[in-house]
């Protein structure tokens, strides 16, 4: 795998994230905060589990 290849998949993983987040949103805000500090973002998507 590329450099290049590495970050498309990576951005690919990220977005997913994003998009988990933002409908878990709308079911438990408390439990998946639509703001956080850059740490904490961090921490959730590092410990996040991509399932395809």
């Amino acid at each position: 795998m590329t450099p290049d290849e590495w970050v498309q998949e990576e951005i690919k993983r990220i977005e997913a994230f994003r998009e988990k987040w933002r409908k878990e949103n709308l079911k438990d805000a408390e439990m998946y905060p639509s703001e956080m500090d850059p740490g904490e973002w961090d921490e959730q998507y590092r410990c996040w589990t991509h399932e395809e």
